[in-house]
Parts: structure tokens; C-alpha cells; sequence
């Protein structure tokens, strides 16, 4: 949904509340409340506080850390946490600001106060209360939150529900086992001396749109653990690889291979997430794209369904990807050409997709020339993709694993263990 769509529900659905709201449910949600800040002070609040103050008796260290945030109706509320990296141990200090409401179990993220003056964080501010466990925590811990922080602070909103909030709470936990405990982000990460960009969706996004208005040409690629598996032994892939224009980080799996290096990743930045983005811009810009690869059919139908979703779409082409790669590539590379394509997305699977292209690179006349894998597959409906609650907890290859267990069982069961082993063994190796 747009930033639009997301505006028209909150405030449709606040008027409804108003009008339906009593003092009985309110009275019964505060005694709830209260029943479990008091369980949070007996288990975790009292403990830890004593716990800092031997710390601070004994090491020296500050008990705690102060700031301020943005409040409900633009209130400057100014907090005090445990001093603790851990993101629910620092805020078992804000006992008073749940009991008095300033602040709610489940809410918006914690906004700086210096975004008030902007016209969705009024918004937001205005419906919406800060909130310790949030939905803008769980997809930037698993780094999924390509939308940015107003669209998904806007989403939880107009999606608000006990339900959802519920939801909410079981998915920070395994969402915390994601989040890398250090917050500065390298523009440039390696993994098996293979270096890679780590940017966000948007900056990826980008770079495309720079690509194409400068009239350049170059190769974009993404890599999974499957793929780094892969160019551990495969020396052909990895020279191509490392000649690449780009190369973005795709899977949970990098991530928590980031977190073990000490190197954090700033989004998962896969193609599957990206095609909305890529396909809205390129109406915008009036790119065009051409669809190469997955078996018969299955370009055609992503086509159709693309088009009927994006309706000012420019698909100037489609192919599958079963052909004689010999006998068949310069006929295929003139029909790319002829069509004009600006984006050629070729769906090979790794690392076909990308030898293909370095191949054929210097003959082919689009600017962006992107490997995209199983991408056409979830696109044209032949493939469903794991639910969104799935990947906001890093779940998306188990979803993949049951859907598929005969094809997808090694790469996952063998290959993920075997790819953390090989970033353990590598580490080693480069720290020495």
C-alpha cells in the first residue's frame, strides 16, 4: 500500500473507535496493563537495577542513559534507560512511563523529537503512542524495512489490532537474534574476499536510475549463502563476481554471517523485494524491461500479471531461458537489442544467470543487466512466496524448504550450516 492509502485507513479507523470506545474496555485494558508492568518490576526491572548498581560500585559504569523522544500529540517525553545494549533489557526502566501511558507496550518506534515538524510523524504522533515493542524494530533487526520508517510506522497504525499487537511481541524475540549489537555500517563488506555493497533498497534503487539516465551499462548481481557456497569452489564465478558493477546482499543468511564478522548489514537488499520498487520507478522514468529466463511460459505470465498490477509498465520482451546456449545466444542478443530494452532481468539461477551475462556483456546494449535467480517463479504465480510475518523473522527459507523439499533440502539443511562453518573458518583464517 502507498503512504496515501495507509493515511485514509488511520484516520477512517480512529473516527470508528472514537465512536465505539468506552470507559468499561478502557478500565479493563489499563488493569491488564498494570498486572503485567507489575510482573516486568519483579522480574526483570528489580533484578537488573541491581545488578548496575554493583556494576556501578564496582566498574564505575553509568547506570543509565537519557534522551528524548516524540510522544503522543507531539509531547517531548525524555526517557531513561538501562545503560545496556539489549533493546528490551534497556527499556524494563520505563516503568513510570507505563504506568502513567506515556509510552505502551506495543506502539509506534521511538521517534526523535526532531522529526516533529514533519507532516507523517504529526500523524502518526497524533494517532499513535511509542511503544517498546514495534514493528519498525522486528523489520530493521531482520533488515527487511525497505519501505522506510514513515510508510511502516504508518502500516502499523492503520493495521493496529490486539491481534497484531500480540503478533508483534512473539516476533521480537527471534527477531532479536538478527540484530547485530554494532550500529556503524561499511559501505563496503566482504565474505570469502569477495567484496560486496551494503546499502538499502532505496541506494540500490539508485544506483539503477543513475545507470540508466547517465547512459551507462553495467552488471548487477545479488548473493545468497547458496551463492557464496558456490564461488567458494567455483574460481570462474567468482571472477565474475568480483568484476561486477554491483553485487547486493540477499538472505538472512548473509546478514547473520555480517553480525558473526562484526560487519552489519544495513537491508537485505534481494531481488524478489526489489521488483516492486524497480517496476514503479520504471513507470515513473518510462524505463523498459525484458523478461529472460525460468521455463516456458513462466515469463509470459509474469508479464501479464505485472502489467495488470502495474499498468504503465513498458515489458518490451520476453524469453525463457531453455535454449542452446551456443547455437542460440547471438540470435537471443540481437532480439534483446532490437527490443530497446533499458532492464534486461535474465532468471538462470546462480551461476549460470551471471556467466551468461559477463559472456555476452560487451554485445548487449541495455543498461542494467541483472541476474535475478528464482525471481519469475514467485512473479508469475508458479511459486508463492513465504508470508510476510515469515520474513520478518528470518523464516523465509523455511517456508521455501517445505514447499520444495526435494530440491530445496540440501541447499538449506547442508548448505547454511556449511556456509557459517566456512565464515567461522574464514574469519579465523583472516584474523590471523
Amino acid at each position: 500500500m502507498t503512504e496515501l492509502e495507509y493515511k485514509e485507513i488511520i484516520l477512517n479507523k480512529f473516527k470508528k473507535q472514537k465512536a465505539i470506545v468506552n470507559w468499561f474496555k478502557l478500565a479493563i485494558g489499563k488493569f491488564f496493563q498494570l498486572i503485567f508492568i507489575l510482573l516486568i518490576m519483579l522480574l526483570f526491572t528489580i533484578p537488573i537495577f541491581l545488578i548496575l548498581c554493583f556494576r556501578k560500585m564496582f566498574l564505575g559504569i553509568p547506570m543509565f542513559s537519557s534522551s528524548t523522544i516524540l510522544g503522543h500529540n507531539s509531547k517531548i517525553i525524555k526517557i531513561t534507560t538501562f545503560n545496556l545494549k539489549g533493546h528490551l533489557l534497556k527499556h524494563f526502566s520505563l516503568i513510570y512511563q507505563l504506568l502513567i501511558g506515556q509510552i505502551h507496550f506495543v506502539g509506534n518506534s521511538f521517534l526523535s523529537d526532531e522529526l516533529e515538524s514533519d507532516e507523517n510523524i504529526l500523524l502518526i504522533s497524533k494517532f499513535g503512542y511509542p511503544g517498546i515493542f514495534n514493528l519498525w524494530f522486528i523489520r530493521e533487526s531482520t533488515k527487511i524495512a525497505h519501505e522506510g520508517l514513515i510508510v511502516t510506522e504508518l502500516e502499523y497504525l492503520a493495521t493496529k489490532s490486539f491481534k497484531r499487537d500480540l503478533s508483534l511481541i512473539i516476533k521480537t524475540f527471534p527477531a532479536l537474534l538478527f540484530r547485530s549489537s554494532e550500529q556503524s555500517y561499511q559501505e563496503k563488506l566482504e565474505i570469502f574476499d569477495l567484496e560486496f555493497d551494503n546499502i538499502s533498497m532505496k541506494e540500490g534503487l539508485t544506483l539503477i536510475e543513475n545507470t540508466i539516465d547517465s547512459d551507462k551499462k553495467k552488471k548487477f548481481f545479488f548473493v545468497n549463502p547458496d551463492c557464496m557456497n558456490k564461488l567458494y569452489k567455483d574460481d570462474q564465478y567468482f571472477s565474475i563476481l568480483e568484476k561486477a558493477d554491483y553485487i547486493f546482499p540477499d538472505g538472512i543468511g548473509i546478514s547473520i554471517a555480517c553480525n558473526i564478522l562484526k560487519t552489519p548489514l544495513l537491508e537485505n537488499v534481494n531481488g524478489t523485494d526489489m521488483l516492486p520498487f524497480l517496476c514503479e520507478m520504471s513507470e515513473k522514468k518510462n524505463y523498459s524491461l525484458f523478461l529472460f529466463g525460468a521455463k516456458p511460459g513462466v515469463a509470459e505470465k509474469m508479464k501479464k500479471k505485472l502489467e495488470e498490477k502495474y499498468t504503465n509498465l513498458n515489458i518490451v520482451g520476453i524469453r525463457s531461458g531453455y535454449f542452446d546456449w551456443d547455437r542460440d545466444s547471438s540470435s537471443i542478443v540481437q532480439e534483446i537489442n532490437d527490443s530497446q530494452a533499458t532492464i534486461l532481468l535474465v532468471a538462470f539461477g546462480v551461476p549460470l544467470q551471471e556467466k551468461w551475462i559477463s559472456e555476452n556483456f560487451a554485445k548487449l546494449k541495455p543498461n542494467v543487466l541483472m541476474g535475478v535467480g528464482g525471481l519469475f517463479d514467485f512473479y508469475s504465480g508458479q511459486m508463492k512466496r513465504a508470508p510476510k510475518w515469515m520474513r520478518e523473522i528470518g523464516m523465509e527459507w523455511f517456508f521455501r524448504l517445505i514447499k520444495e523439499p526435494k530440491r530445496m533440502w540440501k541447499r538449506y539443511i547442508i548448505g547454511n550450516p556449511l556456509f557459517i562453518y566456512r565464515v567461522y573458518k574464514w574469519k579465523k583464517k583472516k584474523n590471523r
